[in-house]
């Protein structure tokens, strides 16, 4: 049977006992904050075992490479209302080094995010600074 779902994403947050806890906090509070901006419940943002539809995949185009791919993927499925599904996957972490780099992907990822706060903020929420970025009120 096929699934009408276009992007499946592993959850790896029913059982983290074997994930590092620094990156369970971080995966929760990353989860929690996409999740609000996406308005969607996301129980696992960060999880790279993905599945998506070719229907989404022009969609998916769009968005950023390497650690912010996670992020913005989730953000531009649901912000074109494509549909998401999560399934439990089992966490196993062995010896190796971590990929994560935590000062540029840290940039990164608010990068991402305020790329899309800026982009669906309605116009007259966001205003130009002086020094030529953005703000985004949430005055209105």
């Amino acid at each position: 049977s096929q699934s009408k779902t276009d992007l499946v994403v592993g959850n790896r947050m029913n059982n983290p006992a074997t994930m590092p806890w620094v990156r369970r906090l971080t995966n929760r509070f990353m989860s929690w904050q996409i999740g609000n901006l996406c308005r969607y419940e996301l129980p696992d943002s960060q999880c790279g075992y993905r599945l998506a539809s070719r229907r989404l995949l022009s969609v998916l185009l769009q968005s950023s490479d390497g650690f912010a791919f996670e992020t913005e993927c989730l953000l531009l499925a649901a912000r074109n209302g494509y549909s998401i599904d999560f399934v439990p996957i089992r966490t196993i972490y062995r010896a190796e080094q971590s990929k994560i780099r935590p000062a540029r992907d840290t940039f990164g990822y608010f990068q991402v995010l305020s790329k899309h706060l800026i982009q669906h903020a309605p116009a007259e929420q966001v205003q130009q600074l002086p020094f030529g970025g953005t703000e985004v009120s949430d005055q209105g």
